[in-house]
């Protein structure tokens, strides 16, 4: 699992991505993975407290492939009442997106990965 690192310092080999939020100085780390699905490529960010909160703008720096860690969109896994979990997904130029086919097969893998789904047989 990979970290968000500061106003864009990234270490990709470590997972961390710390920067500065736009409405706070703090500098913040945020671990994330990287995965892709047929062809496309997604941050994906653990939200369960959902107390991760990205501008646009940020989101569009991140998925930024010449200037941010590069990538067709950024995916949170957040806790719902209803679902063992729900997608958040944002294009990459930061606005948020209804739906995304890869990005679901992703969502599931990641949340797989970090035993959030119940799988049932």
């Amino acid at each position: 699992m990979l970290t968000l690192k500061s106003a864009f310092q990234h270490d990709q080999s470590q997972g961390n991505i710390s920067f500065a939020t736009d409405h706070k100085k703090l500098l913040m780390n945020i671990r994330f993975l990287k995965m892709h699905g047929t062809g496309n490529d997604f941050l994906m960010i653990e939200n369960w407290a959902k107390n991760i909160r990205l501008s646009t703008e940020t989101i569009a720096r991140l998925c930024d492939r010449h200037f941010g860690i590069g990538a067709d969109g950024l995916i949170f896994i957040e806790k719902s009442d209803s679902v063992d979990f729900q997608m958040k997904y944002y294009n990459s130029d930061g606005k948020e997106g209804s739906m995304c086919g890869n990005g679901g097969r992703c969502s599931i893998a990641f949340a797989s990965l970090l035993t959030l789904l119940l799988l049932r047989f």
